[in-house]
């Protein structure tokens, strides 16, 4: 990335300032996980984080409610990959029917559809709010 060898200390400063740029929550977004928290809902966190940065997650407050959280660094298959989707609906102990997946990336998506659970592309927690209420 930086187009020279980098040392620790560089390599660990650029690190910190990845995991600090995905640290920032939508507040609306934040909004409606508590919205289906409340309602009973389980909710789940798929991500392809890297290890370090998987483990920065795992620190912020905010993520504490979301109780299940699977990175694929941890289950050795990453989105798209129908494995991965598989993994998650077997240790949530879930049928594809029985989730719903939203991801910002199209690919991800299509990927949770492949295996057939219903999903959405994430534009804004006001679009994922409707969809879910609609459906």
């Amino acid at each position: 990335m930086a187009g020279r060898p980098l040392g620790t200390d560089q390599v660990a400063r650029l690190e910190d300032l990845d995991h600090g740029s995905w640290s920032h929550p939508d507040p609306a977004t934040l909004a409606l996980l508590e919205r289906l928290l409340d309602g009973g809902a389980t909710v789940a966190l798929l991500s392809n984080a890297p290890s370090g940065l998987a483990a920065a997650i795992d620190r912020l407050p905010w993520m504490e409610p979301v109780g299940r959280r699977f990175y694929s660094c941890r289950l050795g298959v990453a989105k798209p990959d129908p494995r991965a989707y598989r993994a998650v609906l077997e240790q949530l102990g879930a049928d594809p029917g029985e989730a719903f997946f939203v991801d910002d990336r199209p690919d991800n998506v299509a990927g949770a559809q492949r295996v057939g659970i219903p999903s959405m592309r994430f534009t804004s927690a006001r679009e994922v709010a409707a969809r879910l209420h609609a459906g």
